[in-house]
């Protein structure tokens, strides 16, 4: 019988498109995968054989608190994002997606590292779990900000123990995954089973016009943002 994998994304393009080559590796395995995401990020982008449990809880208010976060600078507005971008998101995705483990049963939920929902349903259903985090999401700061590192630290365990959820949730005991290699991430990385799997790519990518031409011959440097800073972008 094949494993039954559930992959679960938050609201943001960036996060979900990392994780659709993965979810198609597993099935080119045999593996039956469902999603429980956002039409927003995920319409057209499944096959129709993939079950998509879509989530509309609150996303528009999603939006709004990430917005209101954009408006702070510094240390404020990281501030901002631990004590109430996560905790709404997180809210607002556990109500919907405990039916969804109750329907689909997976034998192992994928949890994208923004998604701390996943990990905390998985936690309630006895589910093992695994993490996709960002680069950043697996480098050790403690050395270089010790106090950004701690309040990140205090803010995700009172997230878990308001939802009596075993602490690390961002972080899964069983394994995490990072789309880069270990030669990228400079220094120290967290403790825990953590897989640098290199870049995901899909097999097929959308055409894009791009105006090539009007790039100077020179040297070229490519700076993003992430999806949750686009408006500062």
């Amino acid at each position: 019988m094949s494993k039954r994998y559930l992959f679960v994304a938050p609201p943001l393009h960036g996060h979900t498109h990392r994780l659709l080559p993965v979810s198609a590796a597993l099935r080119q395995r045999g593996a039956t995968v469902a999603w429980a995401g956002y039409a927003s990020t995920l319409a057209g982008r499944l096959p129709d054989e993939v079950p998509l449990f879509a989530l509309t809880a609150k996303e528009h208010t999603f939006h709004e608190v990430v917005r209101a976060a954009n408006q702070s600078r510094g240390f404020s507005r990281y501030q901002s994002l631990l004590e109430d971008v996560i905790p709404a998101l997180t809210s607002a995705m556990l109500a919907e997606l405990e039916p969804v483990l109750r329907t689909f049963r997976p034998d192992v939920v994928v949890a994208d590292q923004h998604a701390l929902a996943a990990a905390i349903a998985a936690q309630r259903h006895a589910l093992p779990w695994v993490t996709w985090a960002a680069p950043s999401g697996v480098a050790d700061f403690s050395a270089t900000y010790p106090t950004a590192t701690a309040q990140h630290g205090a803010a995700l365990e009172s997230l878990a123990k308001r939802f009596d959820a075993a602490p690390p949730i961002d972080l899964s005991p069983w394994l995490t995954l990072t789309p880069i290699t270990r030669a990228f991430v400079r220094g120290s990385v967290r403790e825990g089973p953590i897989a640098f799997v290199g870049p995901t790519l899909a097999s097929t990518r959308p055409s894009i016009a791009f105006p090539w031409d009007q790039l100077a011959e020179t040297p070229r440097v490519l700076v993003t943002f992430g999806t949750i800073n686009v408006d500062l972008a």
